[in-house]
């Protein structure tokens, strides 16, 4: 498998994150401490996915806001599409929020198809076995292991005990995708922006950056996206991504509203509020306001 690992400070405010990519599979552990993240601040996807999010909470909070409040309490594990998730077509039927100190947990996106849960169109709670809760501490605790192999390994004893519990089908394998060059190489450039919750705006940028032809840098993205089941391009992952970094940081309230836009790339104060017009958001300034309410 393929393993990132980045940290994100704004303030008081912590984020530790673990990126795990397979065959397949895309897995995101994080350990977030005084910021919130909160999908009503989120613009919706435009486009549908055919992916399912299963989420793991280990500790903190995670509510349902609309269409009606519901909390969870961990350990829960919560199952439900992409789509869900994310929004599609524009439009975003379920919003929800976490937080804690610390709030940690996992969400791995793999193939609808190969997910055995039904009513997939709201999240759908499961009660974690013992074994899965284990396999997700263990995954959980990769921050301080600081181990890739370790993470790697982790992540497949996940997968393995979510077929068991026959959450996921059996075909369901993250298989490391390093036998195609193409996808070495696409990693090999990413890997340190990743790590530095860096986020390149173009592919201009990254081809300067890597010395890689912008021909050859979108067939090796290509390649990735097909292999780990990504469905939007570069252009709009990277758009999404800096605005979910930004909202999520302005959810501390100490943080200056320039050091956001700084520390997510955006060249100034003014740019990020254009991004946020642009989406179809509030200002910054009235999105802090009500996060920080």
């Amino acid at each position: 498998m393929l393993v990132a690992s980045a940290r994100f400070v704004l303030g008081s405010g912590t984020m530790r994150s673990r990126l795990v990519l397979g065959r397949g599979l895309r897995a995101h552990v994080v350990e977030r401490r005084g910021l919130v993240f909160d999908t009503r601040f989120l613009p919706p996807s435009t486009r549908p996915s055919k992916s399912a999010v299963i989420t793991v909470v280990l500790s903190g909070t995670f509510e349902l806001l609309e269409p009606s409040r519901l909390t969870f309490n961990p350990p829960c594990v919560l199952v439900t599409s992409e789509d869900v998730v994310e929004g599609a077509h524009g439009k975003r039927a379920i919003t929800f929020r976490s937080y804690g100190d610390p709030f940690l947990a996992m969400d791995l996106r793999v193939p609808l198809d190969d997910v055995l849960v039904e009513g997939l169109d709201a999240f759908v709670s499961i009660a974690p076995s013992k074994t899965l809760l284990e396999d997700a501490r263990r995954l959980g605790n990769a921050f301080d292991d600081d181990d890739d192999e370790q993470t790697a390994n982790a992540a497949r004893a996940l997968l393995e005990t979510l077929v068991a519990d026959d959450i996921l089908r059996a075909e369901m394998a993250a298989v490391a995708p390093r036998d195609a060059a193409s996808i070495s190489r696409i990693w090999t450039a990413l890997r340190p922006f990743a790590e530095r919750v860096a986020v390149l705006s173009t592919l201009g940028e990254l081809s300067v950056r890597t010395g890689t032809s912008l021909r050859q840098l979108a067939r090796d993205l290509a390649d990735l996206t097909e292999t780990v089941g990504q469905a939007t391009g570069w252009r709009e992952t990277t758009r999404r991504l800096r605005l979910k970094l930004a909202v999520l940081g302005l959810s501390e309230p100490s943080a200056p509203i320039s050091e956001v836009a700084k520390s997510v790339g955006y060249g100034s104060v003014e740019a990020m509020a254009r991004a946020f017009r642009d989406a179809g958001l509030a200002s910054p300034k009235s999105v802090r306001a009500a996060l920080t309410r």
